[in-house]
């Protein structure tokens, strides 16, 4: 037990029986966080495809830096926790073994080891009991650390959801004016409750109380209050898990150690910035042989783009086709709606503002959604090798495994070409009403 162990008897009994306890909570909080790589992907392609409204990426930096950040959480959660039920587990076993060998390491019978070399290994591995009581305190450190990450976690996603819905999602109904004035009055709050924070913790350090009692007291209150509004629900569990570990360990262990935690995060999410960045500018990130193709075009394959292909964790392509092979008289093709189109159906397609009131609601309906797929039908362009089909009868579907909307239509096959052939999929652009932007390729063979 340490010197300075001021814990009461119940205390130290119950930490002596949670070791079980622990194994539990460790391995169900590996096997649900192992999932959240998966979530976070489908959640930043659910983004993409129904709430995003820019179709330039570089516009939508915040949301996809979050996601950046989000991804090295999903990942580092379940690392933690799966090394704090190995480390655990490990502990278990040792547990085991010293009550098989009540004595531990006998270094007077250890054999190949005499004189200087045992002295040596004695002092350098000390008793198996000592071994085993710092593997427990290493445990405990590491089942905190897992819990302060999934904390942090929280605190964050709860400030980004707050951003979120003022930046995205309430200019959904009450229009675009409303993003700008959100983005501004959000920024302007949390960088005035960072500086209140800041200009508090400068009084109460440096102002005498006894001359400016007031100040004093508003500053109290100020650092009482405000970090609540910064990590709501959650600040006072994570001050108790940093400052326990601050004030237990030397200044000097502290700082390197939130170092090389900071570098490592900061390289990681360098990389999956670079990463997602490559991938929505069409290229192969990190493929180091020499002629590999770099980008997607019409000499890559990819499996999404084949629903036959395409597994239940995988998010489909832009485009798709039921296989690589093609046959009989109808190709079917899928061809994604996101959320970004809008801008550009809004310039190109007019809906009436008042319908015929001899119509009925459902009659009502079903003329603005022919009118709606006569203007998806006149913007989506649809190119086969050389053809471009122009006179085809699209319908509005849902992925038959995303569930993801968007506009489906049966090609004839009398035009295609025995073997290879190209779908081209193309759309015009919002910025540049006169040019039209890639959607994707799909190669297949008929």
């Amino acid at each position: 037990m340490e010197i300075n162990d001021q814990r009461p008897e119940w205390l130290r009994n119950m930490a002596e029986k949670t070791w079980n306890l622990e194994l539990i909570i460790s391995g169900a909080a590996t096997y649900m966080s192992s999932h959240l790589p998966e979530l976070t992907d489908q959640a930043f392609y659910y983004f993409l495809d129904n709430l995003n409204r820019e179709q330039d990426i570089k516009k939508s930096m915040m949301p996809l830096l979050a996601y950046c950040f989000s991804k090295i959480i999903a990942w580092v959660l379940p690392a933690a926790f799966l090394c704090h039920f190995i480390m655990r587990a490990f502990w278990a076993g040792l547990v085991g073994l010293h009550t098989v060998f009540p004595a531990g390491i006998d270094y007077e019978n250890l054999p190949g080891y005499r004189g200087h070399a045992r002295d040596l290994f004695e002092k350098r591995f000390g008793t198996l009991a000592g071994y085993i009581a710092r593997l427990d305190r290493f445990c405990n450190q590491m089942f905190a650390f897992a819990f302060t990450i999934v904390l942090f976690a929280m605190g964050l996603s709860i400030i980004y959801l707050f951003i979120f819905v003022f930046t995205n999602l309430i200019p959904q109904f009450l229009g675009d004016q409303w993003q700008t004035a959100g983005s501004t009055w959000v920024s302007l709050v949390f960088f005035g409750i960072a500086v209140l924070m800041l200009v508090a913790q400068l009084v109460l350090q440096r102002v005498d109380r006894e001359r400016y009692p007031r100040l004093v007291g508003w500053s109290i209150k100020a650092l009482a209050t405000l970090p609540n509004f910064m990590l709501p629900f959650i600040y006072k569990p994570v001050n108790y898990l940093t400052m326990t570990f601050s004030s237990n360990i030397s200044k000097r262990r502290f700082y390197t150690r939130m170092a090389v935690v900071a570098t490592l995060v900061l390289a990681a999410f360098i990389a999956v910035f670079f990463n997602v960045s490559y991938t929505f500018r069409n290229a192969n990130p990190y493929f180091f042989q020499d002629y590999f193709g770099e980008y997607r075009n019409e000499f890559t394959f990819y499996s999404n783009h084949y629903q036959s292909l395409t597994s239940e964790k995988e998010h489909p392509a832009r485009v798709t086709i039921p296989d690589e092979v093609v046959e009989g008289p109808y190709l079917k093709i899928f061809v994604t709606y996101p959320k970004n189109w809008d801008q550009t159906l809004q310039k190109v397609c007019i809906l009436p503002e008042n319908l015929p009131d001899s119509l009925d609601r459902r009659q009502k309906r079903t003329m603005l959604d022919s009118i709606r797929i006569g203007c998806l039908a006149n913007a989506v362009r649809l190119q086969i090798n050389d053809s471009l089909y122009r006179n085809l009868e699209w319908q509005f579907t849902l992925h038959p495994q995303a569930s993801i909307p968007g506009i489906q239509a049966m090609v004839p096959t009398d035009g295609f070409r025995k073997g290879k052939n190209m779908i081209t999929v193309k759309f015009p652009s919002a910025t540049k009403p006169d040019s039209l932007m890639l959607v994707d390729r799909v190669p297949f063979w008929y």
